[in-house]
């Protein structure tokens, strides 16, 4: 519980994706830089160790944690993969000797300009009337989003 509450200070001060709050659910493991200012959340996978994202922390640290965390890894005979990086750091990653898979791209869609009226919806309405009629609902929460709410929406995720 140590680990998540250092690394949820971490998230706080330098985490800038929208991964960055999935890296605090409960199943993640933390590796910690050795300044101690940066945090890679991973999950143990076979013989994989499985990164979320890039590490979270100042970039002065960047190198030296996906390092730490390499060596971490072969102490633990794992193979280390970093999954849905940015690419600012592609670079450092093949330098270090990862190679990179392109699985696809995030999508970012403005809120506050998306609309389902006119041309530009006509495409979503069916989709959006079938839903509402099967009884679905959709609603937007504005961070921090609570931890039994992320629970919540994990077993929906899951599934």
């Amino acid at each position: 519980m140590i680990e998540q509450q250092k690394a949820k200070k971490i998230v706080e001060d330098y985490g800038c994706s929208s991964l960055a709050a999935i890296t605090l659910l409960s199943d993640k493991s933390y590796f910690f830089s050795p300044s101690g200012k940066s945090v890679i959340a991973y999950v143990p996978k076979g013989r994989g160790a499985i990164a979320l994202g890039d590490p979270i922390g100042p970039i002065e640290d960047r190198q030296e944690v996906i390092v730490s965390f390499q060596q971490f890894c072969q102490r633990n005979d794992w193979y280390p993969a970093f999954y849905q990086t940015l690419p600012d750091d592609l670079d450092r990653y093949i330098s270090l000797g990862f190679r990179i898979l392109k699985i696809g791209e995030e999508a970012i869609v403005d809120l506050n300009n998306f609309t389902l009226q006119g041309k530009a919806g006509k495409n979503f309405r069916p989709s959006i009337n079938r839903l509402t009629k099967l009884g679905y609902q959709v609603s937007f929460y504005q961070p921090p989003i609570a931890n039994d709410l992320l629970h919540q929406l994990k077993s929906v995720s899951d599934e």
